[in-house]
């Protein structure tokens, strides 16, 4: 089995027919099925989701997305189950922790930015905090 990264996706277009055909393309996580998204939620012209993918984000799937609907906007985090990498995608622009500077402390008292949003959404401090991946 490959590593889990958990993800967090949030997607808007000023065309709901974008949305529509995205969330009919989604593999959606069951019982049987531990790979996909879930807790779907849509509103207007967006729609958030979790899902949880093996190995990486799911980034070839958002190019694809952005290929076939160039007006919707990404906004996405990702957190490896092991702590090997975690990062947002924003747009066309990617950004990744760098674990060998950044401390759980780093993380928790962070107020804005990526390290925020990814503590504030995928929990990435208590996380590291874990005791086999303690940086404390």
């Amino acid at each position: 089995m490959g590593n889990e990264v958990e993800n967090w996706l949030h997607i808007t277009s000023p065309n709901k027919k974008d949305i529509k055909n995205i969330l009919k393309s989604l593999h959606l996580q069951t019982e049987t099925s531990p790979y996909g998204y879930r807790n779907i939620q849509v509103k207007n012209n967006t729609f958030t989701a979790r899902a949880t993918t093996k190995w990486s984000p799911p980034i070839d799937e958002y190019k694809q997305w952005k290929q076939l609907y160039p007006n919707i906007h990404i906004h996405a985090l990702y957190k490896e189950e092991f702590l090997h990498f975690a990062g947002r995608i924003f747009g066309d622009i990617q950004e990744n922790v760098d674990f060998k500077s950044v401390t759980s402390n780093d993380v928790r008292n962070a107020k804005s930015g990526l390290l925020y949003e990814l503590n504030e959404i995928l929990y990435l401090a208590e996380h590291m905090d874990d005791h086999w991946r303690n940086d404390n």
